[in-house]
């Protein structure tokens, strides 16, 4: 399949638990076959495909443990 995908569960989780403990959104990319994340923008490689996670105190009530 072409493209890049979504990043995984595993990654996501990650980066939430970082936006969370900064207090500031951070940022997932794709380094080749490796899936990484920034704290900044401005640290992500020219032209990558990024996802923002904002700290869970930035997403409404229903958000942030829906299920758990």
């Amino acid at each position: 399949m072409a493209g890049l995908g979504q990043p995984p569960e595993e990654i996501r989780t990650e980066a939430v638990r970082r936006a969370d403990s900064q207090g500031k959104p951070v940022y997932i990319y794709r380094d080749g076959e490796e899936w990484r994340i920034a704290a900044k923008l401005t640290a992500l490689p020219p032209g990558a495909q990024s996802w923002e996670f904002r700290p869970t105190s930035h997403r409404s009530e229903t958000e942030n443990f829906g299920g758990c």
